[in-house]
């Protein structure tokens, strides 16, 4: 049995890449993958492949907490902005 994942999961992992100075692209196609794969975030892929694709940006670019900070931009992209983040009064007092 093949064991899959949703594309999801490699979500902000192009934009990592080339903030990291990477090509994405190269990367996914070392380890059976395309760009057009991540296009569906509800698409599956094999769970290998996308295990693949951390461990070889992580060891191309030089970043072995890659896999760390991919999941940073996850948790941060529904994050608000600060700019509009709620603020309380500026004396905690009041």
């Amino acid at each position: 049995m093949l064991d899959i994942v949703r594309a999801g999961g490699l979500a902000g992992f192009e934009s990592l890449v080339r903030s990291l100075g990477g090509s994405p692209s190269v990367i996914l196609r070392r380890v059976g993958l395309g760009i057009d794969d991540l296009a569906d975030p509800d698409r599956y892929l094999p769970y290998r492949n996308v295990l693949l694709a951390i461990e070889e940006a992580a060891t191309e670019l030089k970043s072995p907490d890659f896999g760390l900070r991919l999941s940073a931009v996850q948790a941060c992209a529904g994050c608000p902005s600060t700019s509009i983040a709620p603020r309380g009064p500026s004396n905690p007092g009041s």
